[in-house]
């Protein structure tokens, strides 16, 4: 059964689009966009932007037009930058520059060269955060806007996560999660998903963090499984949330 289809049994909504109003990326692109808009962007870096998963995985049939047109951010009148550690990214579709980049090595690009950088579900695989926010920071112009989407440290799906070795994540969530691919899943670290850590990270900068209750993503593709999670999803404290946005608007020089 595509997502879609499985979506619209739970909310009714997801007929129109394969959305719903709990969607987490069309609630974390919605601030980037906003972002942007403040910032007036021209120059665009996606840190950690794949192959694109998303342009693959939605269409009309079987995903989201919106979620995909939300997660595109080209435009006219930008630049989008795709760059990642996985050779992969040159072939990346949502993009005009492509860049291939390397563990503890310089980003290559000048200081002060981006008005946005998105991240998106990737500072949990960083062993070392700490040169690479410095490096985010150089590149970043004063003004400009870190966004990050990434699982919450003490969210529930995170906290049982830490409870799988690495080696065995890929199987697992392809299990867990319908339609992931093991290509798509990498080692977890967790060492860039709480507040504090944002605080620690970025000291004399503007932090703004929130935690969100997206749809389940991790269902075991089962209809009682996905309605049940919805339940934890109401009852539990906010800290519990799977996933936390932060953003982080740089400090004039």
């Amino acid at each position: 059964m595509g997502k879609k289809k499985f979506l619209s049994k739970h909310h009714p909504e997801a007929n129109i689009d394969g959305t719903s109003v709990h969607e987490g990326a069309v609630a974390f692109y919605s601030l980037v966009r906003a972002a942007m808009l403040q910032t007036d962007a021209k120059k665009v870096l996606n840190f950690g932007a794949g192959r694109g998963r998303f342009w693959y995985t939605n269409d009309k049939e079987t995903g989201s037009l919106l979620r995909k047109s939300m997660q595109d951010l080209r435009a006219p009148h930008l630049e989008v930058t795709a760059c990642d550690i996985d050779p992969v990214v040159l072939t990346n579709p949502v993009s005009d520059h492509q860049v291939q980049i390397f563990p503890g090595k310089p980003l290559p690009f000048e200081d002060e060269s981006f008005d946005i950088i998105v991240s998106d579900m990737t500072v949990e695989h960083i062993d070392e955060p700490k040169p690479v926010c410095d490096e985010l920071l150089r590149i970043l112009r004063p003004g400009g806007f870190i966004c990050v989407r990434t699982p919450n440290k003490w969210g529930y799906v995170a906290l049982a996560a830490m409870l799988v070795p690495n080696d065995l994540h890929a199987k697992a969530l392809t299990w867990i999660q319908g339609g992931r691919a093991e290509k798509d899943v990498f080692p977890t670290y967790y060492r860039m998903n709480t507040r504090g850590d944002f605080r620690t990270l970025f000291p004399s900068h503007q932090v703004y963090v929130t935690k969100h209750f997206s749809n389940p993503e991790y269902y075991f593709g089962s209809h009682l499984a996905y309605s049940a999670f919805r339940f934890l999803h109401w009852i539990l404290p906010r800290i519990f949330a799977p996933t936390l946005f932060a953003f982080v608007r740089k400090s004039p020089a």
